[in-house]
């Protein structure tokens, strides 16, 4: 029935309608916002506004919006023969559905009965891509119920959400994020790839990719040998240990002395076995490459709380024998260098060892020199077990007030360690006693004030104020500075007083960037400084007006856009930026410093134009003329801005379509990545992106198929030229499955056809598996698939026939009968996957408990159709053999036990 329906949509015609005219014309949906589920005379298109419907036959037609939390809008479009109509509607919001909304309504989910569940997904559904931050909130809480119904939603919303999840990975304390990443195999390479170039940490991103494995090893190997990569690449080989050693060893022999730095580098922080240390040492000690050479000296010299690793690892860097036991012997020897330095190396072997720990006890507690007590609070300060922050705080009353400091940061990195909030707490109270020692030197005040915000010691905050009233200069910046870390409200009277003194001017301006949001009411005292002729303040205003993100300074910036001072304008670019789209009044004003021969104030001007996003639509040609301006800085930057407008720049489109014939290839590329967020509205692209797949260069193509697939129904004509790259290598043939899968129900015939072909069956098999519902003319190519010997195969059909839903049941229940075991074992998944909508196949799943091969699958697919099933599982018990009715009756227990 659903496949008749969606079929109706584009050819039918409204009941006593005359026989259409030959000539079709088509239709362009689009919505604000977007996202909107279409009802084209009563019956409900397959997609979600913006939509383009390349052929419908002239006549009017009822069209009816509708979206979760806006009110329902219904129009009549009557459609002209060969015409392109458009209609644009604006939604009235009703109902609001937070982004953060959706961590709430998987709750329900979670907690809810059967209705509340099923409503619970109808809502989540209609949230769309707006409820990406909530479900990664649900990834991020570790909660194992959450995480499991926000990974299936965030999979259904596609490669978005998986580009957002790894953005998210910067902020990733317990890895519960990184797990999820990970779990998407080789398929998210590419994008921790890409986020190396927007995240700080490379630490990071290289832990999901270690996690993969084996198959992210040929990405690894060429990221190598780019600038840009290499750091991560070279992290997650080494955190992948014997996994990649065979590899690493190999790499230490190659031509390319950047790779051979680059396996240097991958031995320093990782987890590469010791033997595979030593033997790439000894292939690059006398590496001809000075470069190199210096990699492979730094990883030997193990500096102190650097190069930390197992004592087997530091063992092979060291080359010295009983490297564990020679440091633990040298704490107690008369020389105080020598024990500080076995001090220092101890704290690098993790995990600790009982006899180290042991004796750096000690040696913090009873040894005579200063400067060996402070190597062992060093030591200590990443034991992470609670002997080690014990000892630590017996530390807090050494005489020596320098090592009290260190000591209290180093119990700051305990916070978090369970067993040691007893001695966290005891380094937070220390730091209001220690402010408080009349005799304190600058130099330990100065520590003692950045710990402040470090160990959340809000007690000190009242002594902080009234040091500030009795001091001066640089001590003044240092109280500000701790105040303003801490986000304490008592820091903002404070930093007026210095923004209307010129010599701590300064000062202030610095804790606003700071104290960032909470000191709003601060915006018009600095907006009343913009008068002051000195350009550097006026830079340092900018910047501390973007840090308070505070609409009502906008006018203030704007101003600053005329300065003649370029510092100035790339200070108010960037702060009108981070104010993102509350600064649309300025896009016009911005725009004009584009044509500014500046290179630091394009990049400025088109990064805030960026973060500004839709409201820039209308500057979006002039952006894009910026995509081949020669700088690669300012081509990078403006194809960053076209892809945060995402579809507002359709008023690029005829220009990115001009530059996707440009001399430069680069420029190709970049045309290309800007039409594929503008999506659906570069249909007029459709011809030169075709012709693109034609090119050898496989960013080019890979360009082009990202285009097309966001253009979706309306770029058909490229299916037939997509076919063949379904078995491409690399990511050309995942890029070219999703591209043949946006473009719906008419890329089905050609994708059945591919399925008779033994190099492309399993790949379109996959797109088949991406285009769901409509793929039902697929079913019984799927069905013999199902069939075959080989499990990915069989394995890829089932994915496929799962997502089809219903309309597959019949032939699953038909392969349940096969006389291939593996084929019903393979049914038997499948529809379990499907839940409820399996309900059809009931009787032949109950029969199914008896076939060995697929006994488990089947009672796996009983359970998920709910509670109705558990009568028929009943009246059929007396019937079955022993073995089956144990089966039966574990199955009738877990349904009535849903939380099982």
């Amino acid at each position: 029935m659903v496949l008749v329906i969606l079929g109706f949509v584009l050819g039918a015609m409204p009941a006593g309608a005359e026989e259409p005219p030959s000539e079709p014309g088509s239709l362009l949906i689009l919505s604000t916002p977007s996202g909107a589920a279409v009802r084209m005379d009563g019956t409900t298109l397959p997609d979600l506004t913006p939509i383009f419907i390349p052929s419908l036959p002239p006549g009017p037609r009822k069209l009816t919006l509708e979206r979760f939390g806006f009110r329902r809008v219904e129009r009549l479009v009557d459609m002209g023969s060969e015409s392109l109509e458009t209609l644009d509607v604006e939604l009235d919001q009703t109902q609001v559905e937070l982004p953060w909304d959706s961590l709430r309504i998987l709750q329900e989910m979670a907690t809810g009965d059967a209705t509340t569940a099923e409503a619970a997904r109808r809502k989540l559904g209609n949230l769309g891509a707006r409820g990406i931050p909530g479900l990664i909130e649900a990834v991020r809480s570790g909660d194992p119920v959450l995480t499991a119904l926000a990974r299936e939603r965030l999979v259904e919303l596609g490669d978005g959400a998986r580009r957002a999840l790894v953005m998210a990975m910067s902020d990733d304390e317990d890895g519960n994020i990184s797990r999820l990443v990970a779990s998407y195999g080789v398929a998210v390479v590419p994008d921790l790839l890409r986020a190396n170039r927007d995240l700080d940490d490379a630490g990071e991103l290289s832990r999901p990719i270690s996690e993969i494995g084996a198959p992210a090893i040929p990405f690894l190997l060429e990221a190598l040998q780019h600038r840009t990569d290499r750091f991560l690449a070279a992290r997650a080989l080494g955190y992948m240990g014997s996994a990649a050693a065979t590899v690493l060893v190999s790499a230490a022999s190659h031509p390319d002395p950047l790779i051979r730095e680059s396996v240097a580098m991958a031995i320093l922080e990782s987890e590469v076995p010791a033997g595979s240390v030593g033997e790439i040492l000894k292939i690059l000690r006398d590496d001809p490459s000075p470069a190199v050479r210096k990699r492979v000296a730094t990883a030997m010299e193990i500096e102190p709380n650097q190069h930390r690793g197992s004592a087997e690892r530091l063992h092979a860097l060291r080359g010295g024998p009983g490297l564990t036991e020679s440091l633990a012997a040298a704490l107690t020897t008369s020389d105080p260098a020598a024990r500080e330095q076995a001090a220092d190396e101890l704290g690098q072997i993790e995990p600790p060892t009982v006899e180290s720990t042991a004796g750096l006890i000690i040696m913090l507690q009873t040894d005579p020199e200063p400067s060996v007590r402070m190597a062992a609070v060093r030591a200590l300060r990443y034991g992470r077990v609670i002997e080690s922050a014990a000892a630590l705080a017996s530390g807090l009353d050494d005489p020596d007030l320098e090592i009290r400091v260190q000591v209290m940061g180093a119990l700051s990195e305990y916070a978090g360690v369970p067993g040691c909030q007893e001695y966290v707490a005891r380094a937070r109270s220390s730091i209001s006693q220690l402010l408080r020692v009349p005799e304190l030197s600058f130099s330990v005040r100065r520590k003692a004030y950045w710990l402040v915000s470090d160990l959340h010691a809000w007690e000190a905050v009242a002594i902080l104020r009234e040091r500030f009233s009795d001091c001066g200069g640089e001590e003044r910046e240092q109280i500000l500075s701790a105040l303003a870390r801490l986000r304490a409200f008592a820091a903002v009277p404070l930093v007026r007083q210095a923004l209307a003194d010129p010599e701590t001017r300064r000062a202030g301006l610095e804790a606003c960037l700071e104290l960032g949001p909470l000191g709003r009411q601060l915006s018009p005292d600095l907006s009343g400084l913009l008068d002051d002729p000195q350009s550097q303040d006026r830079q340092a205003i900018a910047q501390a007006l973007g840090a308070l993100a505070d609409s009502k300074s906008l006018p203030a910036l704007t101003s600053l856009l005329r300065d003649d001072d370029r510092e100035v304008l790339i200070a108010a670019a960037a702060a009108l930026g981070v104010m993102g789209p509350e600064s649309s009044a300025a896009v016009q004003q911005l725009a004009r410093l584009l044509p500014i021969d500046d290179r630091d104030v394009r990049v400025a001007v088109l990064d805030a134009l960026g973060a500004i996003g839709p409201p820039a639509r209308t500057v979006a040609s002039q952006i894009a003329h910026y995509l081949a301006d020669g700088d690669k800085e300012v081509e990078t930057a403006a194809g960053w801005a076209l892809e945060r407008l995402g579809p507002a720049a359709e008023a690029a489109v005829p220009l990115l379509k001009d530059l996707l014939i440009h001399e430069r290839s680069d420029v190709r590329v970049s045309a290309a990545q800007a039409l594929a967020h503008v999506g659906k509205m570069a249909h007029i692209a459709i011809a030169p992106l075709i012709r693109m797949l034609g090119e050898t260069d496989e960013s080019l193509v890979g360009a082009a198929l990202e285009a097309l697939a966001a253009i979706g129904p309306a770029a058909i004509d490229a299916v037939p030229r997509m076919i063949p790259m379904l078995s491409g290598d690399g990511g050309i043939g995942w890029t070219a499955q999703r591209a043949i899968g946006g473009m719906g129900s008419a890329a089905v015939p050609h994708l059945v056809k591919a399925l008779d072909r033994p190099e492309l069956s399993q790949h379109a098999a996959f797109a088949l598996l991406r285009l769901g519902v409509v793929a039902s003319p697929a079913i019984p190519g799927l069905s013999r698939m199902v069939e075959a010997e080989s499990l990915e195969l069989r394995w890829t059909a089932g994915q496929a026939l799962s997502a089809i839903g219903p309309a597959a049941v019949p032939a699953l229940i038909d392969l349940l009968r096969s006389r291939h075991a593996h084929a019903r074992q393979q049914a038997a998944a499948s529809l379990a996957q499907m839940g409820p909508l399996a309900i059809l196949a009931l009787p032949e799943l109950i029969e199914a408990l008896s076939d060995p091969a697929a006994r488990w699958r089947a009672a796996e697919a009983i359970r998920g159709l709910g509670e109705q099933p558990a009568a028929a599982l009943e009246a059929k018990l007396p019937g079955m053999d022993e073995e089956t009715a144990a089966v039966a009756r574990e199955t009738l227990w877990r349904i009535r036990n849903r939380r099982w």
